[in-house]
């Protein structure tokens, strides 16, 4: 008898001790918050590997097999705790920061609160992808016909100076006249109209810009000058469209001045170059085209 109650008291005294340690442990943790530099896995199975070192040390003193099953049990349960932590947590957090890291969408996995902050995360990121595309679109393009803008014309200018390409200069005939004639919203009108016809009569290489007002800019791209013929078909496919008015915009006439990257007596500028040729159809009284070539430019 005096055995058994021995036995019972070194059991209580065995668990007694035993729950006081892991008690101290988890003090010490929530005391002493292990450093962010320490790797996030060690980190994450640090926290249960006190535990587990007192749960071990007791097992090994125990005589108790009921006390050991106990043991083996809460050994086993907090390794698992510990593989179950790295494969919902600490892995998928591991690879959402080097997807972060590449400006990339999260993949939504993990325990369920990882999953709702990783969803959040990809709805605002997708919302700030948007606005940046959108910021960058209208930083480059013109808000009323959708061509490019000033900003774009003088970006692509100054990265096409060793390129083949004819320059046109497009100004609107009698524009002004248009707007306080018939309104802003018709002269609107004329300059979307302007600008879609352009869009379908160049090809996708070809670029085209309104710079302001009603002046436009096309730049052909891998032209030389022996397709002059080719881009007088072009204009004058464009003039015939911009006839018609079964839309019910105004009928309008495009003065246009162009300029060939390799020409004759060049002044260096291309743009100023087209706007000579440009000069040149306004004093002849407009609605044409002149190639530019030197002080006498051709019709």
């Amino acid at each position: 008898m005096g055995k058994n109650n021995k036995t019972i008291i070194h059991n209580i005294a065995t668990a007694l001790i035993f729950f006081a340690l892991c008690a101290a442990s988890v003090y010490w943790i929530l005391l002493h918050p292990i450093p962010r530099q320490i790797g996030l896995t060690f980190r994450s199975s640090l926290y249960v590997f006190p535990l587990i070192l007192v749960t071990a040390f007791f097992y090994g003193i125990t005589q108790n097999q009921y006390v050991k099953i106990v043991i083996s049990v809460l050994l086993f349960a907090m390794i698992a705790i510990v593989i179950i932590n790295r494969k919902t947590v600490v892995v998928p957090i591991q690879k959402n920061v080097a997807e972060m890291q590449e400006n990339e969408y999260l993949q939504v996995n993990g325990v369920l609160e990882l999953k709702m902050l990783q969803t959040s995360y990809n709805e605002i990121y997708s919302r700030i992808r948007t606005d940046q595309q959108k910021l960058s679109y209208e930083a480059t393009h013109d808000g009323l016909t959708g061509l490019l803008n000033r900003a774009a014309y003088d970006q692509k200018l100054s990265e096409l100076k060793d390129q083949e390409i004819c320059f046109l200069m497009i100004d609107v005939d009698d524009f002004k006249g248009i707007n306080d004639t018939y309104g802003h919203d018709a002269g609107d009108a004329v300059l979307k109209k302007v600008a879609e016809t352009l869009k379908h009569s160049f090809r996708n290489e070809d670029m085209i810009f309104r710079l302001g007002g009603d002046e436009f800019v096309v730049i052909m791209m891998h032209m030389q000058e022996d397709l002059k013929e080719l881009v007088s078909r072009k204009v004058e496919m464009i003039r015939e469209k911009l006839k018609d008015t079964s839309d019910g915009v105004s009928s309008v006439t495009l003065s246009i001045g162009a300029a060939f990257s390799k020409r004759e007596d060049s002044t260096g500028n291309i743009a100023k170059d087209a706007d000579l040729a440009l000069y040149e159809v306004k004093k002849q009284g407009k609605g044409q085209m002149r190639f530019y070539e030197g002080e006498n430019s051709e019709k």
